[in-house]
């Protein structure tokens, strides 16, 4: 009598707190390893039932050759692949691919995939990804960004400047059309970078730290939102994922932080310079001149 499926999910967690997840089933008299890559429990646990299933029926064929026993070989993770092909081929494209291939990888790929191993990313872990982006390209419509604290009174006072189109693109072209993507670092971001770093200068100040990238003003944006004391869940929203792994990497980032930290973040978003208090504790100026008076 053949032996009856049986299998369990292995889970795997890496330095940023992201969890992998593996099937390991018996099938056919052999133990098979089937990677998911990081996928919910929920959604391990249904992709074991349909596998086991499969076995059980005699339909389940494993894809290619059965996987070997776990390698000592190191087997890189996507970011740090991706960063090894991009020193070998950058220089052999053309400008506008370099931008493009640029974008995808810090906007859209690194984010899903960075932390995964590339024996972790399967047909079917791609397959997730793009119903996921199907997802977000339909819930993206419906998207709500709260508007906190200085950023407020700087929105204000552009308004005021005059008549403002709410119909209008926030980040246009200089003729008022839809900005591609691709620009978005190089045009929108690098322009800004640029007059914030005149204005610095002019002040006496230090500019901003060099390599801004949409995908790391992303993670600021998600480290002040937990700072400010925000759930996981609320991050998620004002992000536009579906997936919670970028979120809750950083979310375990932000743990880490000090009390006195996190509170130079939540003054910095409400427009104020910090100083330490009587108790060591960071407070606004403008909150300790109230407190004085």
């Amino acid at each position: 009598m053949p032996r009856p499926a049986t299998g369990r999910i292995v889970e795997r967690r890496n330095a940023h707190g992201g969890i992998s997840r593996t099937l390991r089933f018996h099938a056919y008299g052999k133990r098979r390893t089937m990677p998911l890559g990081q996928v919910s429990r929920d959604e391990a646990e249904r992709q074991l039932g349909f596998v086991l299933a499969d076995v059980a029926r005699g339909t389940w064929k494993p894809a290619g050759q059965a996987l070997a026993p776990t390698s000592p070989v190191d087997v890189p993770t996507f970011h740090d692949y991706a960063d090894q092909w991009w020193l070998l081929h950058e220089g052999q494209l053309a400008p506008k691919t370099r931008i493009d291939y640029r974008w995808r990888l810090e906007v859209h790929l690194i984010d899903n995939f960075g932390e995964m191993r590339l024996d972790a990313i399967t047909f079917d872990t791609v397959e997730r990804y793009m119903a996921m982006k199907v997802a977000d390209g339909l819930a993206e419509a419906d998207r709500r960004v709260k508007i906190r604290g200085a950023l407020w009174d700087q929105l204000e006072a552009l308004r005021d400047r005059g008549p403002v189109d709410q119909h209008a693109y926030l980040f246009p072209t200089r003729t008022g059309r839809r900005q591609y993507e691709c620009k978005v670092r190089t045009g929108t971001l690098g322009g800004a970078v640029k007059r914030a770093n005149a204005n610095l200068a002019a002040k006496g100040l230090p500019p901003l730290p060099e390599g801004l990238t949409p995908h790391s003003l992303r993670r600021t944006f998600a480290t002040v939102l937990y700072a400010l004391g925000e759930a996981p869940p609320v991050v998620m929203a004002e992000m536009g994922h579906t997936s919670p792994n970028l979120a809750l990497r950083i979310y375990a980032q932000v743990m880490r932080l000090s009390e006195d930290e996190k509170q130079e973040l939540v003054a910095l978003v409400a427009g104020e310079k910090a100083r330490k208090g009587t108790k060591g504790e960071i407070v606004p100026i403008e909150r300790a001149r109230a407190r004085a008076a």
